[in-house]
């Protein structure tokens, strides 16, 4: 993978499509994907229409990233029919400079149909309407202990806590690999511990500075002996 440093990536292997068929006389299914910008993740429409309308973007900083997948959580055990929205904003721009205004970019919805199947919708003025339920595909089906097929309310629940951790787990690393690629890629250098200004030098020249216990260790100390780990 090269680098995440000013670069962008759309993870297609993590992909919500919508119900076959497409939208309206479009032939080709919507598909709601996970990108990162310079790291930073975003949900990404692409609608299956060609030009300015065939992508909707949701671009977020790690911090409203975590909050998503929190409110995904709380949407698993909310009633069915309950809706959630968040509205992304962007910079108004005046003479192709910011200025202090905000405009709505596009608005991400995460609710239970009243049937109980949660989904998420990206929706963007003047662009295609899509659903993306969270639900099994013809590919698996679902049984409990008797081979009788779970229910699709039971299902969604596990397929959109399943995306959570899922979505978690690839953010962290993602987080972690953009740093790495920061530090190699930009003026940006990573700052060096006092006592170990030779640890890289690569000359076998490094000495650690010499730490010396104290009475705070021998508490830690004390402390581990009582619980026994």
């Amino acid at each position: 993978m090269a680098s995440s440093y000013k670069t962008f990536y759309d993870l297609a292997k993590i992909t919500i499509w919508s119900d076959a068929g497409g939208v309206g006389d479009n032939p080709a299914r919507a598909r709601l994907t996970l990108g990162f910008r310079d790291g930073n993740p975003r949900f990404i429409v692409f609608t299956g229409e060609k030009g300015a309308t065939g992508a909707i973007n949701f671009p977020m900083d790690y911090y409203t990233f975590g909050s998503v997948l929190a409110m995904l959580e709380h949407v698993i055990d909310c009633n069915p029919g309950e809706k959630f929205p968040i509205e992304s904003l962007s910079p108004v721009y005046e003479d192709n400079k910011p200025v202090d205004k905000l405009r709505l970019n596009s608005t991400l919805y995460m609710g239970k149909t009243n049937e109980g199947v949660i989904y998420l919708s990206l929706i963007e003025e003047g662009k295609v309407k899509v659903v993306f339920p969270l639900k099994p595909t013809k590919w698996h089906t679902y049984r409990d202990s008797s081979k009788e097929a779970l229910p699709a309310e039971f299902v969604s629940k596990k397929l959109a806590r399943g995306l959570v951790l899922l979505l978690t787990n690839v953010a962290g690393n993602m987080a972690v690999k953009h740093a790495d690629d920061e530090y190699n890629n930009s003026p940006r250098k990573p700052g060096v511990i006092k006592g170990f200004e030779n640890a890289n030098s690569g000359d076998g020249s490094s000495t650690p500075a010499k730490r010396e216990v104290t009475s705070i260790d021998a508490d830690a100390a004390s402390i581990l002996n009582d619980i026994d780990l």
